[in-house]
């Protein structure tokens, strides 16, 4: 996938994966924005263009996860961290 397209609303939570759309059916709003996780594609720049294009509508809370988001974070610890955002 090329990466930047913007998804909101259902579109978000159909393109996430069972886990993930568990825990953001907890949160008011959910936007996922894909992203070319190839190396050579340098998805650091789309973070930076995610937040330097919303730095005056930032969310509380911006969450950058890889689409194999569970070889890099164990899913309880992600749980956690999700259950303590939502409860403060």
């Amino acid at each position: 996938r090329e990466g930047g397209e913007v998804l909101s609303g259902e579109a978000a939570l159909a393109a996430l994966p069972p886990g993930a759309l568990a825990a953001a059916q907890n949160f008011g709003a959910v936007e996922v924005v894909t992203v070319d996780a190839r190396p050579q594609a340098w998805e650091a720049a789309r973070y930076f263009m995610h937040l330097a294009s919303r730095y005056d509508r930032l969310a509380d809370f911006t969450l950058f996860l890889h689409p194999d988001v569970f070889e890099h974070v164990n899913p309880r610890t992600l749980r956690n961290l999700l259950h303590s955002l939502r409860v403060g």
